[in-house]
């Protein structure tokens, strides 16, 4: 039972590596294929790509930051906020628009292996853009009128801005 087992984890760890590769080469090639139209489209398809994080167990403790990066995109979209390199923009409608899509690298109904394409993608587009969503993070905290609910979800997303 115990050999059983551990040949799934195994087998769950190569899917996941496999994944991640697939997931890498697919934002490589995506993000360098994006245009205003991409932008547009990802910003109109931001509740979905939410929905699709909450409703996924495996998913749900990127929910913040899925969040955080969706309302930078809506707010570069609605030019509230502009200091987002192209980049980034990119990579985070990217993401909006593979969540938002239910066919994906590796079908979701899979067990155990499921969900490894979007938390990969997901990993990938955070380590990519992270520094510029702090930084929109920290310009939206400073910002007047925010609720307390953004507030709440932009702190739990970038914890170490509480302390500044």
């Amino acid at each position: 039972m115990g050999d059983h087992r551990e040949r799934l984890g195994a087998e769950d760890a190569e899917a996941e590596a496999d994944a991640s590769g697939e997931a890498r080469e697919w934002l490589e090639r995506t993000r360098g294929q994006m245009d205003e139209a991409d932008v547009a489209e990802a910003a109109r398809k931001a509740g979905e790509a939410e929905a699709a994080v909450r409703k996924a167990g495996a998913l749900r403790r990127h929910v913040a930051r899925v969040r955080v990066l969706v309302r930078m995109l809506q707010d570069w979209r609605a030019g509230r906020y502009q200091d987002v390199p192209w980049q980034t923009l990119a990579s985070v409608a990217a993401l909006v628009l593979y969540l938002a899509n239910p066919i994906d690298l590796i079908p979701d109904f899979l067990p155990g292996v499921g969900y490894a394409d979007d938390l990969a993608v997901i990993a990938l587009v955070w380590a990519a853009v992270r520094r510029d969503a702090e930084n929109y993070a920290s310009w939206k905290l400073a910002s007047e009128g925010l609720s307390a609910e953004e507030a709440k979800l932009l702190l739990r997303a970038f914890p170490r801005l509480a302390e500044q």
